[in-house]
């Protein structure tokens, strides 16, 4: 495969969650891609799955799109397993968001394994030549299986703005260790720079990425306090970032804005152009406004500038789950969940994992003053 040909991506319209459509979609996509779809090998197929949530908040990868090209690959007598990490570090949480998202369904249906990863086997990739992760431990379906297909929910992230394609392989950290990776990559830039050393340990058999772009999530995403909203299409790219670009530009955002598009190039995974059987009408999005400043300021002047997470008491109920997201400890709780900012790295994954949305993020006044400041002069 040339570089030029991993950088092409299809995109196509499609409004609801129709199986035979999606599959016809997906069938027509891979031969403009120019992919031989493998006969009798194996195949991991790895969807966003957050937390236990079901398809109609729309905050996990839809079991239709799934099912959808699982039925591609069963025609050809290959062997599928599916599998993710949730957002929650709790030992079974996982297989509990299975179930609800309607995977473990399918894989019932067509005869085929359906495993959390913190259930499966994991160890630890090197690669001396990555920038945040040199080390990681990773679910070893990346060594078992002949190839893999990623299969995001396009969706915002208060965190990183957008949520895709490259975003989706941070699921491969089983269980506890998503926190630590936040530990270690604590800003916007290491955390960005840390998912494109994830993805280059998946890389070499990343057979497709699949995004569900039908119905995701725009606002406070990338949990329950995101607001639903109808994108009506589905892209297909064998380049992971080349996707999230046709994604971004589709969204009407300058994919530059978006770090691991910037650190991708930089990086020499992909040149940035992409090469797009159609171009699609552009779907206006609500995009949490992610910034370099903000993410600078949170690193030298710990909660000065910076978006902060609080609890809405009225939503809480007491679940802990902020609590076993928080990688640095920065939260106990006294009847409701407390923050302590001197601790707080600002990852937002309290806010991300609640599953009743009730951390809410509030802009610290100096920062809002900065941007007010910075609006006027534009």
């Amino acid at each position: 495969m040339t570089t030029m040909e991993n950088q092409k991506v299809y995109l196509e319209k499609c409004n609801d969650y129709n199986l035979d459509i999606i599959e016809e979609i997906l069938e027509k996509a891979i031969r403009f891609l120019g992919i031989r779809i493998p006969v009798s090998c194996s195949i991991l197929l790895k969807p966003n799955i957050l937390g236990i949530y079901p398809p109609e908040q729309h905050i996990t990868t839809h079991p239709v799109v799934v099912e959808a090209i699982a039925r591609i690959f069963l025609k050809r007598k290959n062997t599928l397993f599916l599998g993710d990490s949730s957002g929650n570090a709790q030992y079974g949480n996982t297989t509990h968001a299975l179930k609800k998202s309607g995977m473990s369904a399918i894989g019932k249906k067509y005869g085929f394994y359906i495993n959390a990863f913190d259930k499966h086997g994991n160890r630890v990739f090197k690669n001396k030549r990555n920038y945040i992760f040199k080390q990681i431990n990773l679910s070893t379906y990346i060594d078992e299986v002949d190839y893999i297909v990623n299969i995001p929910k396009l969706k915002s992230h208060t965190f990183l703005s957008y949520t895709g394609a490259v975003k989706n392989f941070y699921g491969c950290i089983p269980g506890a260790g998503k926190p630590y990776g936040h530990l270690r990559a604590p800003g916007q830039q290491d955390f960005s720079h840390g998912l494109l050393d994830i993805y280059c340990f998946i890389k070499p058999k990343l057979l497709l990425n699949i995004i569900d772009g039908i119905t995701g999530l725009e606002g406070a995403g990338p949990g329950p306090a995101g607001k639903i909203k109808n994108f009506g299409f589905i892209g297909v790219s064998q380049c992971a970032l080349s996707l999230d670009s046709a994604c971004l530009e589709i969204l009407g955002k300058n994919p530059a804005d978006i770090l691991t598009h910037r650190f991708g190039i930089k990086r020499g995974l992909f040149t940035g152009k992409i090469i797009k059987n159609k171009s699609l009408s552009p779907v206006s999005f609500d995009m949490p406004k992610g910034s370099i400043i903000e993410s600078l300021f949170s690193r030298f002047i710990p909660g000065l500038a910076l978006s902060k997470p609080y609890v809405m008491k009225s939503d809480c109920i007491q679940c802990r789950y902020c609590i076993q997201a928080c990688p640095v400890s920065a939260i106990s709780l006294d009847n409701y969940p407390v923050f302590d900012y001197k601790k707080c790295i600002y990852c937002f994954c309290c806010h991300e994992n609640c599953p009743e949305g009730a951390i809410t993020l509030k802009e610290n006044i100096f920062f809002r003053i900065f941007k007010n400041l910075g609006n006027k002069q534009k």
